[in-house]
């Protein structure tokens, strides 16, 4: 294996590759399953927020709670902290085991695919343990609760627009998921609310 060889299978040039290799330059979502592939490797990668990082192994395991829409919405009945979880993230990243509140969830569909491809774990903590404002951009968890008591979530970047409302986007080369949900009390229903529950720290990528 050589330097040129992988960067003729990632379709780079051999300076990017250097650069790569020196941790100047990030690799993209859709560059993992190329370097796999010419490595013969199939790892889980962690990507944390907008970054590869290093994998590194922590003793202490992440319940997987449930699915989060990487769409519109995706009714989450499963998503009872209470419950007893069926599944645990196979590693977690050393640098955020300490955190309190690590909680996963498996990502469906493709509105956020630049960053977490689907069938991907986002590995958060709840916004109530973080102990800090959302970040302009920032990958986070919402949810939405109807009065009936069934709840909904999705996952997206949050941003404020101009007027003042929230937004949330997605990121995604998907050409139907380029717009935001808007949150007007018109979108989101009068009586239904709406409010961030988690952070996202880390992605799992099964490559």
């Amino acid at each position: 294996k050589s330097q040129k060889g992988l960067a003729e299978a990632m379709g780079i040039n051999e300076s990017q590759v250097s650069r790569m290799l020196k941790g100047t330059r990030n690799i993209k979502v859709d560059e993992i399953p190329k370097i796999s592939s010419y490595l013969n490797v199939s790892l889980p990668v962690t990507v944390a927020a907008d970054r590869l990082v290093k994998e590194e192994i922590s003793q202490r395991r992440i319940p997987i709670l449930g699915e989060v829409a990487a769409g519109a919405w995706l009714e989450a009945p499963g998503m009872n902290p209470l419950s007893e979880p069926g599944e645990y993230v196979p590693f977690v990243p050393a640098d955020i085991a300490a955190d309190p509140g690590l909680f996963a969830l498996r990502v469906r569909g493709t509105s956020i695919n630049n960053i977490a491809p689907d069938g991907s774990l986002l590995i958060c903590v709840r916004y109530s343990h973080s102990g800090r404002d959302l970040d302009h951009n920032e990958l986070v968890i919402v949810e939405r609760q109807d009065p009936d008591g069934t709840f909904e979530t999705t996952a997206k970047r949050v941003r404020r627009n101009n007027q003042g409302a929230i937004e949330l986007w997605p990121d995604s080369n998907d050409q139907r998921h380029q717009a935001p949900l808007v949150l007007t009390r018109e979108a989101i229903g009068d009586d239904a609310e709406v409010r961030v529950i988690g952070r996202v720290k880390h992605v799992v990528i099964n490559v």
